[in-house]
């Protein structure tokens, strides 16, 4: 990149923060999993600049200022992430209602992970994919569904969150 004559901007608290161009892809890798608190300072305004922007921000694992495992508490201080690229699992905080806008869409890229161990922890959640719940309805005679069905109605019928947990119903996938 160097040869290129594109070299990384050093800012510090004593900088001002650059000029975003039009069209710029972000990448967030600010930080990563396991933040316990709520940037604060100058962290919390570099986010709030980039949020800003309104450019195309691609967070990687994690949109920094995201928690691990439960909603935002000061959502100015959280990335928000267009698309998020997330190692090997996908992240609780990705499934709870309230951090919605902080990762748009994310991917999960395989790191190589041994599987059999990640199956092998002990874990009171599980994630059931949209092709596993479309099969189950298939299977229970509610053929035809479509995805915006599933997509907008699950929610409303109980007994096929309680049987994906069966061993019958064979359609969680542990992560």
């Amino acid at each position: 990149l160097k040869d290129l004559d594109y070299w990384p901007i050093i800012i510090n608290e004593a900088d001002t923060l650059p000029k975003i161009v039009a069209d710029a892809i972000i990448i967030d890798a600010i930080f990563g999993l396991g933040l316990k608190r709520s940037p604060k300072g100058f962290t919390k305004k570099i986010i709030q600049h980039l949020n800003k922007s309104n450019q195309f921000i691609l967070s990687i694992d994690f949109p920094s200022g995201l928690f691990a495992e439960k909603s935002v508490m000061d959502a100015k201080a959280v990335i928000q992430a267009n698309h998020t690229l997330t190692f090997q699992c996908p992240k609780l905080a990705f499934l709870l209602p309230n951090n919605q806008d902080y990762t748009i869409t994310w991917e999960i890229l395989n790191i190589g992970l041994n599987q059999s161990f990640i199956d092998s922890l002990p874990s009171t959640m599980s994630v059931t994919f949209e092709e596993e719940i479309l099969a189950f309805l298939e299977s229970q005679g509610f053929g035809g569904m479509t995805d915006q069905t599933v997509t907008g109605g699950i929610m409303n019928v109980p007994n096929i969150i309680e049987d994906s947990g069966s061993e019958s119903g064979g359609i969680n996938r542990n992560t």
